[in-house]
């Protein structure tokens, strides 16, 4: 009488409950942010609280995998970041199972925040962000603030050149041995002020200017001076308009309950926006006067 035996891997499927303890926020989170003696923004004091150096951290995670190729963060995979389990809980609740398996399948939310982009046509109308100027308006310039030798040129007006809240632009030569290069402009600015969600535009300027800034007469501007960098020749731009986008949707994924890795998942059903993710957005609730020399402005976002 004789036995063969042939072992192999297989995978065994056992089904369990467990309970939630996390969810999607939706109610509004309260921060506060000193009103005097700071030179933070509302924007920076709540950054601040949430964007801590913290490979935990979807925000920091997600930053460094972008930037440095490094591995994506837990309960997270592509561009969606999915509701987790409490491991222990998941731990405790598979050790009754006769089996080493760490990998579980169950449906959970899933969030994404994507820009939605568009280009903008700035090429076929220049006087939108560009200015032609001659430097023989007396108005204008003058023999000491005019480039020598120069009978017009180019510079951007104030809107490109500083947009909503920005200040002016920095610009920088690519230089060499033989001289000045094409110096890049590259910056974005809000384009909407009070529309929720806020949109923004990124612009790449391109050209090559004077090898410093000229200084506009005050006249020009109601008596302030502005530096301005010079083109000789009409620079070339590139500029999209982005807004960001909120989705949630159901998913289900595929995880090692354990490190929280997501080997794979899928979305059920069309992913919706999330409306209420600008609800209560930088909205300040008053100040908090019982400290008279720091007074605290409430802050809620979600």
């Amino acid at each position: 009488m004789s036995a063969l035996w042939d072992r192999e891997l297989q995978d065994t499927s056992h089904a369990f409950n467990l309970s939630r303890q996390l969810e999607i926020r939706n109610s509004p989170q309260l921060f506060h942010h000193p009103r005097v003696h700071t030179a933070l923004s509302a924007n920076e004091a709540v950054l601040k609280s949430v964007f801590d150096a913290s490979l935990q951290n979807w925000l920091y995670g997600a930053t460094i995998e972008l930037t440095q190729s490094a591995s994506t963060p837990p309960w997270s995979k592509d561009t969606w970041s999915f509701v987790p389990l409490d491991s222990q809980v998941t731990q405790e609740a598979a050790s009754g199972l006769n089996s080493t398996g760490r990998n579980i399948t169950f449906e959970t939310p899933a969030i994404r925040a994507r820009l939605e982009c568009s280009i903008v046509d700035y090429a076929s109308n220049k006087s939108a962000w560009l200015v032609e100027t001659d430097f023989g308006n007396k108005t204008a310039w003058n023999r000491t603030n005019a480039p020598a030798g120069l009978d017009h040129g180019y510079y951007l007006n104030d809107l490109a050149a500083r947009g909503p809240g920005l200040r002016t632009v920095a610009c920088c030569a690519n230089e060499t041995q033989q001289g000045f290069g094409d110096a890049v402009v590259g910056y974005w600015t809000d384009t909407s002020s009070s529309t929720i969600p806020l949109s923004m535009q990124a612009k790449w300027i391109v050209g090559r200017p004077l090898n410093e800034s000229y200084t506009q007469s005050p006249t020009v501007h109601g008596g302030i001076a502005y530096d301005r960098w010079i083109w000789p020749e009409a620079p070339q731009i590139a500029a999209i308009d982005c807004a960001p986008i909120i989705e949630q949707a159901e998913a289900s994924i595929i995880v090692d309950f354990e490190t929280g890795l997501v080997y794979d998942y899928e979305i059920l059903g069309a992913p919706q926006n999330a409306t209420n993710a600008w609800t209560d957005f930088y909205f300040y609730h008053g100040a908090d006067t019982s400290q008279a020399a720091h007074w605290q402005e409430n802050i809620t976002t979600r």
